[in-house]
């Protein structure tokens, strides 16, 4: 079961809700590590649960990826076997009133809400959604991930929804 790791609440409330739950690994980028530690976000108690995606990539002998590939495309016998947690995704609140609590929310969430944002307006697959919070947030998890993802939307991702225009390229987005 994923579970959305918020970064903005400090390393605190970072090593309580990896304890929490007792996540192991945290699977991340490098360049998101040094960008995070440049802006002063303390990841300091949590680098050693770390699985940096450039490691785990290298790991993967090209044999691997090319039976992956072949696989996700003509075998759908391990979808029929499939049975998915009750649980889709983990997230957690701010912690504004103390530490973050953990959020569990089921596949049947996440698509009530997909059904909900889809009744709001029609998209089509020529459509692009602007991706302006981050997935470990359950707007910005359904909408900008979940939602193009099931419909075949492309998304664009503002770099980091934490800065502000000030100072940071005046609040351009990123492609």
């Amino acid at each position: 079961t994923p579970v959305m790791v918020n970064w903005t609440t400090g390393a605190r409330a970072l090593r309580h809700s990896l304890d929490t739950l007792g996540v192991a690994t945290v699977v991340t980028a490098r360049a998101l590590v040094a960008k995070l530690g440049a802006s002063g976000i303390d990841l300091a108690g949590i680098e050693d649960t770390f699985l940096f995606v450039e490691d785990l990539m290298a790991s993967i002998r090209p044999a691997e990826k090319l039976r992956a590939a072949v696989t996700s495309r003509v075998s759908w016998a391990a979808l029929e076997r499939a049975a998915p947690p009750e649980t889709a995704v983990i997230l957690f609140t701010s912690g504004s009133e103390s530490l973050p609590k953990a959020v569990p929310l089921t596949h049947g969430n996440l698509l009530a809400n997909i059904a909900d944002i889809l009744k709001m307006g029609q998209l089509e697959e020529r459509d692009i959604t602007v991706g302006l919070l981050p997935p470990f947030h359950s707007f910005g998890l359904t909408t900008t991930v979940l939602l193009s993802w099931c419909l075949g939307l492309r998304t664009v991702f503002h770099p980091n929804p934490t800065e502000s225009g000030r100072g940071h390229g005046g609040g351009q987005c990123g492609v």
